[in-house]
């Protein structure tokens, strides 16, 4: 798997605007009142930081925008990834042999030196031909194999492998080839679509609309998001800040990594496995890179408070009440006593104070708008996070 880093921009802006809340407990566990909650050492609405940060120029900052408008692309390619998930496995029945494209179900075993080596073995294992998931020569040596039939295929690993036991090294995978499938994938129809349950929704138009709509929505707050990230990173270069605490840099430290724990245990893994397979790195170089985001973010969350100090921007008890009001569905709390019982409610007002500023900065700000579509946005955001959160809002309707 590819390593990707978790710091940059992004990363820090993120913890900057982690809500930190918990989610609702099952029924059979304690109920929210009686959890512990994790309580932050420091907050930023408490934190004074006159002699900390020296501001340069924030308002009527220069910044390039960009065109929101979502061409009718864009929902292709969404309809068509949608249409992929529903995508179900059949027997090919009018040939025995592997072709690209198929999936086989496989039984394998690779040994090294003529001993197997960890890792190497599976069983049942399902692999679709020519999706690079496999090291260089597996996958195409599967092709031409016959249903039942077994081979060998005599391989190395790419010197650049995790596994320095491996890295360059020759192996032997044994494969016997079980079964061979083919994808079928729904076609793009009225019957299609009412067969889908969303309410409002019965034809390819109604979804086509319903589609651009949301990922309009998503376009434009991931717009808002980078003009923030952009706005943030000129104000601290014009600006002069002292060294944060070590307790305000474990503060972010600690959100980012109970958002990985959250992640983690969304799809049944521990924290080092998350860690392993989602970021190609071991825990120790995850933290290393956590802390020193967690450094920018201490930095930029000081300019924040600096700004909201002289400008006068806070928030009430009130608005404070208000945000939980509005919000504590979202969480999947059922009442706002409950998301408040969970929740450090102080670290809460924190991000709200961060949001209200960065929204005010933005409102201040000179925006450029070059002739760019949606695109652009898209891509730096990494199109398939935009389209997997428009397939669980699309399901969420269902």
């Amino acid at each position: 798997m590819k390593k990707r880093g978790i710091r940059g921009a992004a990363f820090v802006l993120a913890a900057l605007l982690l809500t930190g809340c918990g989610q609702k407990k099952d029924t059979n566990q304690e109920t929210a009142q009686e959890q512990q909650v994790q309580k932050s050492s420091i907050y930023l609405s408490q934190l004074d930081v006159t002699d900390l940060v020296e501001l340069g120029d924030y308002k009527g900052i220069e910044i390039e925008g960009q065109s929101t408008n979502v061409p009718e692309s864009m929902v292709d390619s969404y309809l068509e990834y949608a249409l992929s998930l529903q995508s179900e496995l059949v027997p090919v029945t009018d040939r025995d042999t592997v072709e690209k494209g198929d999936t086989v179900t496989i039984d394998y075993e690779g040994k090294k030196d003529g001993v197997a080596f960890s890792g190497g073995t599976a069983t049942d294992q399902n692999l679709e031909i020519g999706s690079g998931s496999f090291i260089d020569g597996f996958e195409t040596g599967l092709i031409g194999v016959k249903k039942g039939e077994t081979v060998e295929l005599n391989l190395s690993f790419p010197e650049g492998y995790p596994a320095e036991e491996l890295a360059g090294q020759p192996v032997v995978f044994t494969v016997t080839v079980k079964e061979i499938q083919t994808s079928v994938t729904p076609t793009l129809d009225d019957e299609y679509v009412a067969s889908l349950g969303i309410e409002g929704v019965s034809t390819v138009e109604e979804y086509r609309r319903q589609v651009h709509e949301i990922l309009t929505r998503q376009v434009e707050e991931e717009y808002e998001y980078q003009l923030q990230v952009a706005l943030v990173e000129k104000i601290m270069a014009g600006s002069q800040l002292q060294e944060p605490s070590k307790e305000l840099q474990q503060k972010y430290a600690d959100v980012a990594v109970r958002q990985t724990e959250k992640t983690a245990e969304y799809y049944g893994m521990d924290l080092e496995t998350y860690v392993n397979t989602g970021y190609g790195m071991e825990l120790e170089e995850y933290q290393t890179q956590i802390n020193e985001g967690a450094y920018d973010a201490a930095k930029q969350a000081m300019l924040c408070k600096k700004i909201a100090d002289v400008e006068g921007i806070a928030v009430t008890d009130e608005e404070l009440e208000e945000a939980a009001e509005a919000n504590y569905v979202n969480y999947g709390f059922s009442n706002v006593e409950d998301f408040k019982a969970a929740n450090d409610m102080e670290e809460y007002r924190d991000n709200i104070l961060l949001n209200k500023v960065l929204s005010f900065l933005v409102d201040n700000a000179v925006i450029i708008q070059p002739d760019q579509g949606a695109e652009e946005i898209v891509e730096e955001a990494k199109e398939a996070a935009v389209i997997e959160e428009t397939t669980a809002e699309t399901k969420e309707a269902q």
